[in-house]
């Protein structure tokens, strides 16, 4: 399980569907500073990225987002 909860991140101002998109988007920018900083990045055959990490950047955009490194930004 993934801590902190969606509830703890959520924090009742969003749902679970804009916390999903926000970590995908965080996560990718990540991805890809991790592999601009590291020429040695996997990536399969389908050309998606494999880290040679135990922490993923999906669980790094969640603490990152926890911790109040990135705020989401909601059209008004």
């Amino acid at each position: 399980m993934i801590y902190p909860s969606v509830d703890e991140l959520s924090g009742e101002k969003y749902n679970r569907y804009i916390l999903s998109v926000a970590m995908a988007k965080g996560a990718r920018i990540i991805a890809e500073k991790e592999a601009a900083d590291d020429p040695s990045v996997l990536k399969d055959d389908k050309g998606i990225k494999r880290h040679k990490g135990d922490v993923k950047p999906v669980k790094l955009a969640i603490n990152d987002f926890y911790a109040g490194k990135f705020k989401i930004n909601l059209p008004e």
